[in-house]
């Protein structure tokens, strides 16, 4: 008998000093989601297939602390790292019919979780425990503890405390109290078993197993009697996982933001999927709702009334702040049918939403309108003509296109209002006065004004009158940025995205 246990004492001091701690994580242990806010701190959206958040230790309640390690540990922060008892039953195991279970440490069940696989075998027991014991040597309680509170399962497609107490209850973890950290701490058992939404006998399971943690808590001294008492019902969780929307407009608010996140952090495609990233962003959920609307009402009101014109009518919009933040996007009906982002194509013409730009520059540059006499500087009560099919003229004569044909401008439904002051004809959209005054000012100098406001030069074609007409095809994001150097007073606020926080 004493020449076994020696054997046995020798056996497992060769297999510790020839066991080592694994350099790498268990990928699946380690990936997180991305998790997406709304500009009031509130959740948005998350990417991601492991439903998972990391969580400092500090930020996680100390009741919610002992609950589980009630439930689960009591002695963790005095053990060696492994339970004696489940050591016996593995090298049992080896040598006769012992059951391969036992009693595993918290270290044990981290060392699991991000180690080794889940395989119930007596080797994957073993190793188990010779990598627990090392770790528990390495690595401190607290950042064990804080490994297996992030990295455990608990049901509802969760992984760590934070995104259980997030489906559970709709909440950080750490607004968690004890009562509910201990229904939390339950659901380790064997999540399948204890979410008492699921079957009455997982509630009947629940509830006794609640109780018993929090009496647990109270006689190990981590709960005094009379909190204890406060906590008399069950606090029930949510029926259904508080789910974030999803294939609406928010998946295209994610979109972008992704988009600028990789771009403006350099972060790989393969970093940003591991995940781990809390993405605050400056949409706003109000604001978001009502482009939606208002967009979702046109959209309803062209149909009715233009059927035909309707089907291929595209429907982009976004509301930038004179800051350059990005408050809301209209990018399709549905990203689940339609994935293409509206709001930053572009493929659609300004058209005479440009107007305002041709309309600066000539205010901008004083410039001069020679056409009449005697030539007058141009102000907002300079009148142009404003009839239908006014020839585009320049100092030298009538402008021609490639084919030989003058070109002339053309009011929407060819309406003609005579002389029209350039304040009246952009209040009214009169094309026709624009493209005389685009001429007057410069095409180059036009341009520049447009870029100088947020337009990209790669949105525009072609220099030629239809320029002040709107021929470039900037996004409706840049559009609105672009607008919002007016209400700026000619200051441009560059486009921004939301910052990241890993």
């Amino acid at each position: 008998m004493a020449a076994a246990i020696g054997l046995s004492g020798l056996f497992l001091v060769v297999s510790y000093a020839a066991t080592d701690i694994p350099s790498n994580l268990n990928t699946y242990a380690t990936q997180q989601d991305n998790v997406y806010f709304w500009s009031d701190g509130t959740p948005m959206a998350r990417t991601g297939w492991v439903q998972r958040q990391a969580m400092p230790l500090k930020d996680i309640p100390t009741d919610v602390r002992w609950a589980v390690l009630a439930a689960e540990n009591e002695s963790f922060y005095s053990d060696p790292g492994i339970s004696m008892k489940g050591i016996a039953r593995a090298l049992y195991r080896t040598v006769g019919e012992g059951d391969t279970e036992g009693g595993s440490t918290i270290t044990q069940q981290y060392v699991k979780n991000v180690y080794l696989t889940q395989n119930q075998t007596v080797s994957r027991k073993f190793t188990e425990a010779m990598i627990s014991l090392k770790l528990d040597n390495k690595m401190s309680k607290d950042k064990i503890l804080e490994g297996y509170l992030n990295t455990s399962w608990f049901g509802r497609g969760t992984y760590g405390l934070q995104r259980a107490s997030q489906a559970y209850y709709g909440k950080d973890v750490s607004q968690l109290n004890a009562s509910q950290g201990a229904f939390l701490a339950s659901l380790l058992k064997g999540a399948g078993l204890y979410d008492p939404t699921l079957s009455k006998a997982n509630h009947d399971r629940a509830v006794a197993r609640w109780s018993w943690i929090l009496d647990r808590m109270v006689k190990i001294g981590k709960l005094s009697p009379a909190e204890r008492a406060k906590y008399k019902t069950f606090p029930e969780p949510l029926k259904q996982s508080k789910t974030y929307d999803t294939g609406k407009q928010s998946d295209y608010l994610v979109e972008l933001a992704t988009q600028y996140v990789k771009k403006t952090a350099h972060i790989s495609d393969k970093d940003f999927d591991l995940g781990g990233y809390q993405i605050y962003t400056t949409f706003d959920r109000d604001r978001e709702t009502e482009l939606t609307d208002a967009v979702t009402k046109a959209r309803k009101d062209a149909q009715k009334n233009d059927p035909t014109g309707a089907k291929t009518a595209h429907y982009g919009a976004s509301s930038v702040a004179s800051d350059g933040r990005i408050l809301a996007v209209y990018g399709g009906p549905d990203h689940r049918t339609q994935g293409f982002n509206e709001s930053n194509a572009t493929t659609v013409p300004a058209g005479s939403a440009f107007e305002p730009f041709v309309y600066a520059a000539a205010l901008e540059h004083g410039v001069t309108k020679t056409r009449g006499s005697p030539p007058t500087p141009v102000t907002p009560d300079t009148l142009y003509d404003g009839d239908d099919a006014v020839p585009v003229t320049t100092p030298e004569g009538p402008y021609w296109d490639r084919s030989g044909k003058k070109v002339a401008a053309h009011n929407d439904g060819n309406k003609s209002y005579g002389q029209i002051s350039l304040r009246q004809a952009l209040a009214q959209s009169v094309n026709t006065p624009f493209m005389q005054l685009g001429m007057d000012t410069g095409l180059t100098t036009v341009r520049q004004t447009a870029e100088k406001a947020g337009l990209l030069s790669s949105s525009f074609g072609a220099q030629v009158p239809a320029l002040s007409m709107g021929n470039a095809t900037p996004s409706a994001l840049r559009m609105a940025s672009a607008y919002g150097t007016f209400d700026a007073g000619g200051a441009h606020g560059a486009v921004l995205g939301p910052p990241y926080h890993p």
